[in-house]
């Protein structure tokens, strides 16, 4: 047997459950959301599940160390926007600090892309903006 062919279902497995557990950390600390009158939503709501997409990666990680050269960059970047969304989740974060964790994410992916040095500046203002 390959060991590709036990890595997904096993990492699928691990995240179901890590996603149950957050579910109940979230209720019991009451990170959740009260529908108002301008809620999409009708019922109360957990929030801050999406960290869930961070730690499936970060196994993914895990399990094939060999791509932390290849994705660091990635990486770095997908854990500043996790962070600033769950901290915005529990919390609440002010817009500005927001736009710079994702600009500065969004600096990563281009480093991540070899994009620094080769092209003009101006293509990579334009590039963050649209």
């Amino acid at each position: 047997m390959q060991p590709i062919s036990w890595y997904y279902p096993l990492l699928g497995m691990l995240l179901f459950a890590a996603e149950e557990i957050y579910f109940r950390i979230a209720d019991k600390c009451n990170i959740i959301d009260r529908p108002n009158e301008r809620s999409s939503h009708t019922r109360i709501t957990l929030r801050g599940g999406g960290i869930i997409f961070w730690v499936g990666v970060l196994l993914s990680f895990l399990f094939h160390p060999s791509q932390w050269s290849d994705y660091g960059c990635f990486f770095a970047g997908l854990t500043l926007i996790s962070a600033i969304s769950f901290w915005d989740d529990v919390r609440g974060v002010r817009q500005l600090p927001r736009l710079v964790v994702h600009l500065a994410a969004m600096l990563l992916l281009f480093a991540q892309w070899h994009l620094f040095g080769g092209e003009p500046w101006w293509y990579i203002v334009i590039a963050l903006f649209f």
